[in-house]
């Protein structure tokens, strides 16, 4: 009576917290908190999971009457049916019948003569029973089998509505351990195929009345084919017209034909091929991990493998300790709380919150919550929602970036409700260093280049109001470029170049050349960033010249030409005007640097960058490795062709360079 009484009060101050937790700021200067936010997806959640839930209930007990009833028209039949497979069944007197007319044979067979007084005539043997035939075997095997797949199926459909008792959250736990046990579970019925059983059941009571059907056409062709013809024809019209329709919608994604049947069919022809792919794979990959492996420490590692996981099931299956209503949900709350669940939770839950109901508005402010590489997947998450329907940000990609087909749907209205959302998960909360005590570089998170994208996308809408917008995006852009850390090794894909790793570069080179020029560049850039900008396309042309043979093809891919070009049309536009800067040693240094190493490039590349200059339909299909981003190869030529022009001015300009001479001797122009 005590605990009911403590459940209750537990109970009631959840309730009030929630309540307390559920009120939406006062006043606009008052920023939402996440205490705001996450009561709104926990009550989308459990909407959800109550709709989900009563719509896999009815569908079972339809299956457990309509099961059942299958079950008793197949067993009446089935009783009949068995008795063919055995002929004496037929006539349960038949053997008493045959034993008195053996008798009688024998006494009518009397003879006598001399020897024997008594002596009888032999009696043929008595033929074997008949074994029963084909048809009776075919008939039987089809009614028993679909007797047994229409009990299978209602027992499991008994089994799922257990299981879906088990989907409402308890009322004694806090907000968000609730929101993260409740996308533990149902990540959990995702990853355990529960909805692929629940739609399974229906196929097999329909699987087990065509065999019945099938069965039915048997038994009556061996008695009658007048009677079965009739039959046969409107039942085969019945099934081929069941096949068509579960075909549709294949072919004409808006039909409502929609069988689980097919679906399951699908499913399980995939599951075969994968199977089949890995049973030829995996010997081919072992045998070769073999070869290569000298010290046999393979068998090591399988032994050690094999021990670790034995434990990990010992304790898995360890009886708790708790009550007995409480085991599962203790088990799944330690799970939900392990390190590297409870971030995974947050973020596929808030992913997913915006498919129950609830606005942006209501649940962004939950993004603080995430770490940096989260909030932008999340991100990114609704963007795939809104444009197309799913949570699948990869189907959204070509050559590893947002396609362009994708990019021309945004609009005005798209602007409106993410462009702010964007731009704070690209400049907040980001780590100043990484685990190795350097800069963090963004660019390591795989969602930036995307982000990077859609913000592009946005800055290109005429509108007025997006200068200052468009400003801090090329101030986030020029701190991801100065911060990115190229492995030129690592950005070379089979196809060429890994084209992501060009999106910050180009996309400051369009921003920063093609803003508006009634906007001094100077008011973006200081002096000290004209200097900075020097060295990191100096940098960039030094690690992709210096790392390339000099007849090495990778040279001659659009990827390594675009970073050098971009980020030199960049600087040097930057450098453009800055008569302060160019007093400085390093500014003449760097820019010194940079154009030999513009030099370099301009020997082995020379005749593929001019030919990379022309359109680019008539571009040759070699040095292609995306489509996907605007090529900017020719204006990056025209942009650092003029920069120069200007730096070479004799009343601005600082060109032609002058360097010290480590003799001692004059200085001398710099060709």
């Amino acid at each position: 009576m005590q605990s009911n009484e403590g459940d209750a009060s537990v109970q009631a101050n959840h309730k009030v917290a929630a309540t307390t937790a559920a009120a939406p700021p006062t006043s606009k200067d008052q920023a939402p908190t996440t205490l705001y936010g996450w009561p709104k997806i926990l009550d989308a959640m459990r909407n959800y999971d109550a709709r989900m839930g009563e719509a896999w209930k009815l569908e079972m007990d339809n299956l457990l009457i309509f099961g059942t009833l299958l079950a008793a028209v197949v067993t009446a039949f089935v009783i009949e049916s068995n008795k063919l497979l055995d002929p004496t069944d037929l006539d349960p007197g038949g053997s008493d019948l045959e034993a008195l007319n053996d008798i009688s044979a024998q006494l009518s067979s009397f003879s006598v003569n001399t020897a024997f007084v008594n002596s009888t005539h032999t009696l043929n043997k008595r033929e074997t029973d008949p074994a029963p035939t084909s048809n009776v075997v075919r008939v039987n095997t089809l009614w028993f089998l679909s007797l047994t797949l229409a009990v299978i199926s209602t027992f499991f459909a008994i089994a799922v509505q257990q299981w879906l008792r088990h989907i409402p959250l308890p009322a004694y736990i806090p907000m968000r351990e609730a929101v993260r046990l409740r996308q533990l579970r149902y990540s959990g019925m995702i990853k355990w195929q529960v909805p692929t059983i629940i739609s399974m059941l229906p196929a097999l009571v329909q699987i087990a009345l065509v065999l019945f059907i099938v069965g039915l056409i048997e038994f009556i062709n061996s008695m009658n084919a007048d009677v079965a013809l009739p039959f046969t024809v409107v039942s085969s019209v019945a099934f081929a017209l069941f096949v068509v329709v579960s075909l549709a919608p294949l072919i004409r994604p808006s039909c409502p034909y929609k069988s689980p049947l097919v679906h399951i069919t699908w499913e399980l022809a995939w599951l075969g091929s994968a199977i089949a792919a890995y049973v030829i794979m995996i010997p081919i990959t072992t045998l070769l991990d073999c070869f290569a492996n000298t010290k046999r420490t393979r068998l090591s590692r399988i032994a050690n493998y094999i021990s670790f996981w034995t434990q990990r099931i010992l304790i898995a299956l360890q009886p708790p300790t708790t009550e007995t209503s409480r085991m599962w949900t203790s088990r799944e709350l330690a799970e939900s709380a392990e390190k590297d669940n409870v971030p995974y939770l947050d973020r596929t839950a808030l992913s997913w919150a915006l498919t129950a109901g609830p606005t942006i508005d209501e649940v962004q402010s939950c993004l603080q919550d995430l770490i940096p590489e989260d909030r932008t997947a999340c991100v990114l998450d609704w963007i795939s929602l809104k444009l197309e329907g799913h949570m699948d940000i990869y189907r959204l990609l070509k050559d590893g970036i947002i396609d362009q087909a994708i990019l021309s749907q945004v609009n005005s209205l798209f602007s409106e409700n993410y462009r702010d959302l964007l731009m704070q998960v690209l400049s907040k909360g980001w780590p100043e260093t990484d685990s190795n005590d350097q800069v963090y570089d963004r660019m390591t998170d795989p969602s930036i280049p995307h982000v990077l994208m859609f913000i592009w996308a946005i800055v290109q809408q005429s509108d007025k109001t997006l200068e200052s917008y468009k400003v801090d995006f090329m101030k986030e852009l020029k701190t991801i470029c100065w911060n990115q850390r190229l492995d030129v090794e690592g950005e070379r894909t089979w196809r060429g170049w890994n084209v992501a790793c060009r999106v910050p570069a180009v996309l400051l080179f369009n921003c920063y050349i093609n803003r508006d020029e009634t906007q001094p560049h100077r008011k973006i850039f200081s002096a000290s960033d004209v200097t900075q900008f020097l060295k990191w396309a100096e940098s960039v042309a030094g690690l992709i010249l210096d790392a390339q043979l000099p007849d090495d093809p990778a040279l001659l891919w659009i990827t390594p030409q675009e970073l050098i070009l971009s980020s030199s049309a960049v600087a040097l536009h930057a450098a453009v005007g800055e008569h302060s800067a160019m007093r400085n040693r390093q500014f003449r240094v760097s820019l010194q640097s940079l154009l030999e190493q513009l030099t370099k490039l301009c020997g082995p590349a020379k005749d593929h960058i001019q030919a990379a200059a022309h359109p680019w339909e008539k571009l040759d299909r070699r040095l292609k490795d995306s489509e996907s981003l605007e090529f900017v190869v020719a204006n990056a030529i025209i942009s650092i062709s003029k920069s120069l022009a200007a730096l070479a001015d004799p009343k601005s300009g600082c060109l032609p360079l002058e360097k010290d001479d480590s003799n001692g001797d004059k200085p001398e122009a710099a060709s």
